[in-house]
């Protein structure tokens, strides 16, 4: 979800011919699956120019045979379908690096406004469909940097953070080194009876809880809407005993959410996620 509208005090409208009233305050928009998006800009209209980037920064190199390129971006494309974006990113340069060029790729750091209640976000999305992008993906790896950012610098400063984790994802798939790529991913959500379960992938000790007895953040999607639940931390589980209606899980949603789940052993945090519930 992207955001628009007009800020200020009063609300502010705009009434059309019909006498029909378009609000201007705050209010969200989405591109629907299949939509026209924006026509491309000409490649002499500056950075965003249709293949200027690339032909620019990207084709010059040539066929270098590359072990792997690192991907932090995504920030300019909330709205965009950017899973599909990002499968054609991999496509192409491999087209040109060779099949097997490595990704990358850093999920998208907390910025912007923290969340109190369970709410839509943008970013959250743009994580999700980066996350997606990666598991479908058998050479790239995801550095989840949810606990990284800063809420108010859109660029923070900690970059030594995130570059250690990508050099620890590409340290273990492209040399073998033991140990988890991308830290803790969501593998699968279950219910049963009153409660979900959630299976973690990429676990290398136990799952953990900072700062309190059971992880925060979680989020029960169900019909009426979603509501943040209980968790319970079993080795690599995660409980949730409140849950009977829920057609959905969530994990840290929102621009900067608070996030408290970690690998015990590697230190790694639990990648935001989506999960759709089996019965």
């Amino acid at each position: 979800w992207s955001y628009g509208g007009m800020y200020g005090d009063a609300p502010r409208r705009l009434r059309l011919a019909d006498g029909s009233v378009l609000p201007l305050t705050d209010w969200r928009w989405q591109m629907p699956p299949g939509a026209n998006r924006y026509p491309p800009r000409a490649p002499w209209d500056a950075m965003a120019g249709v293949s200027v980037l690339y032909n620019g920064m990207i084709a010059p190199l040539g066929r270098f045979p590359f072990k792997g390129a690192l991907w932090y971006q995504g920030e300019s494309n909330v709205g965009s379908p950017y899973q599909a974006l990002l499968a054609r990113l991999f496509k192409d340069w491999r087209g040109q690096f060779g099949n097997k060029l490595a990704f990358g790729v850093v999920q998208l750091a907390n910025f912007g406004t923290r969340p109190t209640q369970p709410a839509e976000s943008g970013w959250a999305r743009l994580r999700e469909d980066q996350r997606r992008a990666v598991l479908a993906d058998s050479n790239a790896v995801l550095a989840t940097a949810i606990d990284l950012g800063d809420p108010v610098d859109i660029h923070p400063a900690n970059k030594q953070g995130v570059g250690e984790r990508l050099a620890r994802g590409f340290a273990v798939r492209l040399y073998g080194q033991p140990g988890s790529a991308s830290g803790p991913m969501v593998k699968s959500a279950t219910g049963q009876g009153n409660a979900v379960t959630l299976d973690f992938d990429g676990v290398e000790g136990a799952l953990v809880a900072y700062g309190a007895a059971g992880p925060i953040g979680f989020e029960v999607c169900a019909d009426s809407g979603c509501r943040w639940t209980e968790a319970r931390v079993s080795g690599a589980q995660v409980v949730l005993p409140a849950a009977s209606d829920a057609k959905t899980i969530r994990y840290c949603w929102g621009d900067a959410p608070t996030c408290t789940l970690y690998d015990g052993k590697s230190g790694l945090p639990a990648a935001p996620f989506e999960m759709d519930v089996k019965r």
